[in-house]
């Protein structure tokens, strides 16, 4: 069973990053991610789980697995919004529960407890983060940056957007949570490479 769900996934990605790279899939490809939204509202937004009985397959991320609201503002979709089709989901759950705007930090502090706590033995969490996790870590904008790096070592700040202090730690530090944690549960988490992002300008075209 872990075999076929992980050539499947296998297959699915491959064919939904050949999809991404066709000229009409992205028409605003170059633009920057959509603003965070309002975690409540965002949450809100997302759909029930369709077969609680179910095993799942939980997708977890940024605007590039799941962007804004998911209904494809501005033409832009995440690839975990056209992952459906590849799957029989008459036997198994794919549940979106990435977010736009979020880093590895940001999705752990603030949604991972949620997703976390509906995640069954023998669910499967595929995870991809990083787009944002360069950012400053203590902006007035954002603050979602995390520290470079997969060591342990942290930084405490005062953090301007939640008014509360937070200890910031790496990004590998964030990614190994979610494992450990996804594992403890007896879920299976699979971690996916970032997308590459590609800034241009006039120089570069």
């Amino acid at each position: 069973m872990r075999n076929l769900l992980r050539f499947g996934l296998c297959c699915a990605l491959l064919a939904l990053s050949l999809h991404a790279q066709t000229p009409d899939s992205n028409p605003n490809g170059n633009q920057w991610t959509d603003p965070a939204l309002d975690n409540a509202k965002a949450e809100a937004a997302f759909k029930s789980i369709a077969h609680p009985g179910l095993p799942t397959l939980w997708l977890i991320g940024d605007s590039t697995v799941r962007n804004g609201d998911g209904q494809g503002k501005g033409g832009q979709w995440g690839w975990g919004d056209e992952l459906d089709p590849f799957f029989q989901t008459d036997k198994m759950n794919v549940v979106n529960r990435a977010l736009g705007g979020r880093s590895s930090r940001t999705y752990y502090r603030d949604h991972w407890s949620r997703v976390l706590s509906q995640v069954q033995k023998g669910d499967v969490i595929l995870m991809q983060f990083g787009h944002n996790d360069s950012g400053p870590l203590d902006d007035k904008a954002r603050a979602r940056g995390t520290l470079k790096g997969t060591g342990d070592e942290a930084k405490e700040i005062d953090n301007p957007i939640t008014r509360k202090y937070e200890v910031v730690h790496s990004y590998g530090w964030y990614l190994r949570q979610f494992v450990r944690e996804a594992k403890a549960k007896g879920a299976i988490p699979i971690i996916c490479s970032p997308i590459p992002r590609k800034i241009w300008d006039e120089t570069t075209g």
